[in-house]
C-alpha cells in the first residue's frame, strides 16, 4: 500500500500545480463474481474439515469512496482514489459425518466480504463538453476483507481466524479495472456517472486461487477538477 501512495503522490506532484484539483464523492452498487464469497486463497478449501461443502455466491453490494482528479490537458485526467465494496453476508454450509454416526450434521458459517482497492488512473475523454464522456483504466491495491461467524439457532458467534493460518481470510493482492464513465455539468452542481469492472487478484495469488472479479455502477458529485 506503501508504494501505491507513493506513486499516487509522485503522480499529482509532476503535474502543474496550477492544474484544477478535483474531488468526487461516490457510491453505488458492487456486483460480485461467484468467487468473490470465497473467504480462502484455494480451491482446495476444507479438505481437512469435510469434502461435502455448500458455498453460496455474493450478493449484490454496495460502495462509498473518494476520487482526486487532476486534468492535463483537455483530453487526459490523472486519477486517484479508493473505495470501500461490502458485500452480504453469504452462508457456507459444510456437511459432516455426527459423532453417534448415525447420520449427517450440517455447519454453517456466514461470511461478510470486504474489497478495499487504493487506486491510481487516468480518464481518456471522448467527449468533453456539457457531456463528459470518457474510458477509464486504473492499477489497485486490493485488500480483501472478510469476517467469519459460526451460526447458531439464529445468533452469530464471530470466529478468530489465526493470522498465521495460511487459510486466513484477509489478504492484499494488486488488480487492475477498466470502464468508461460521464460528466453532467448541470452548472448548479456537477455528477458523475461510471460503471468500471475490476480485476481483484491479478497479481499475487496463491496456488488454485480463484479470480475474484466484481462490477461497480457508482453516481458521484464532482467538485472542481474541470
Amino acid at each position: 500500500m506503501k508504494r501505491v501512495l507513493i506513486v499516487l503522490a509522485i503522480m499529482f506532484a509532476s503535474v502543474n500545480a496550477k492544474a484544477d484539483l478535483g474531488f468526487v464523492f461516490l457510491g453505488g452498487l458492487s456486483t460480485p463474481s461467484d468467487k468473490v464469497a470465497d473467504i480462502y486463497n484455494s480451491n482446495m478449501k476444507l479438505t481437512d474439515i469435510s469434502k461435502n461443502y455448500i458455498f453460496e455466491s455474493a450478493k449484490t453490494g454496495y460502495n462509498i469512496g473518494a476520487k482526486l482528479r487532476l486534468p492535463v490537458g483537455e483530453q487526459f485526467m490523472f486519477t486517484g482514489g479508493f473505495m470501500w465494496n461490502r458485500f452480504p453476508q453469504t452462508d457456507l454450509k459444510i456437511m459432516v459425518p455426527n459423532t453417534a454416526g448415525t447420520g449427517i450434521d450440517t455447519i454453517l458459517l456466514g461470511s461478510n466480504q470486504n474489497i478495499i482497492p487504493i487506486s491510481v488512473g487516468a480518464n481518456l475523454y471522448l467527449i468533453r463538453n456539457v457531456l463528459g464522456l470518457y474510458a477509464t483504466g486504473e492499477l489497485s491495491y486490493n485488500i480483501i476483507q472478510n469476517s467469519v461467524d459460526y451460526k447458531y439457532n439464529g445468533v452469530s458467534i464471530p470466529l478468530n481466524l489465526d493470522i498465521s493460518n495460511p487459510l486466513n481470510p484477509t489478504n492484499t493482492r494488486v488488480g487492475a479495472s477498466i470502464g468508461a464513465g460521464v460528466d453532467f455539468d448541470l452548472k448548479v452542481i456537477n455528477l458523475n456517472l461510471e460503471g468500471i469492472y475490476h480485476f481483484a487478484n491479478l497479481i499475487g495469488k496463491v496456488d488454485n486461487e480463484p479470480d475474484k472479479n466484481y462490477f461497480t455502477l457508482t453516481l458521484g458529485v464532482v467538485f472542481g477538477g474541470k
